[in-house]
C-alpha cells in the first residue's frame, strides 16, 4: 500500500470531494468510461443490498487510518474487492457500452480468417443480445 501525504486528504473526507470527483469520471471519461460508472451507480443508488454490501466489502477490506491520509491500493489489495468486481461486470453485461457496433469497408478486403469482404460492405454486431435470457 503507498501512502501520499498531502492537503489532498482534507478533502478526500468531504461528501463533495467524492461528488466531484465521480462527476469528473462520468463527464470527463471516455463513453465507455462514463456510460459504465453511470449506470454502476444507478444500479447502486436503486438496489439498497447491493450498496449495503459493497459497503461491508469496503469496510473489511480498507485499511483503519487515523490520522485521515489518502490510501492508494496495489492491484493485489483491489483484488479483495469481489463483490464491487461482480456488480461492475453485471452492470456491464446488462447494459453493454455499445449496444451495436457497426462495422464497414470502403473497399475489398481480406479478413484473418481468409474471407473476403467486397466494398462498401456492413456488419453489425448486437452487444445487447449476448448474455441474456
Amino acid at each position: 500500500m503507498v501512502e501520499e501525504r498531502s492537503n489532498m486528504s482534507e478533502l478526500g473526507k468531504s461528501n463533495k470531494f467524492l461528488r466531484d470527483a465521480a462527476y469528473n469520471f462520468i463527464t470527463a471519461g471516455m463513453d465507455s468510461t462514463s456510460v459504465n460508472l453511470t449506470w454502476f451507480l444507478w444500479h447502486i443508488s436503486t438496489h439498497l443490498s447491493v450498496e449495503n454490501k459493497i459497503l461491508e466489502e469496503i469496510e473489511a477490506n480498507c485499511p483503519k487510518r487515523i490520522d485521515g491520509e489518502i490510501v492508494y491500493f496495489s492491484g493485489e489489495e483491489l483484488n479483495k474487492f469481489v463483490y464491487v468486481h461482480a456488480a461492475m461486470c453485471e452492470t456491464m453485461r446488462l447494459y453493454p457500452t455499445l449496444p451495436l457496433n457497426n462495422k464497414s469497408s470502403v473497399e475489398l478486403d481480406v479478413l484473418p480468417n481468409s474471407g473476403r469482404i467486397g466494398p462498401k460492405h456492413e456488419d453489425a454486431y448486437i452487444n445487447a443480445l449476448h448474455g441474456k435470457k
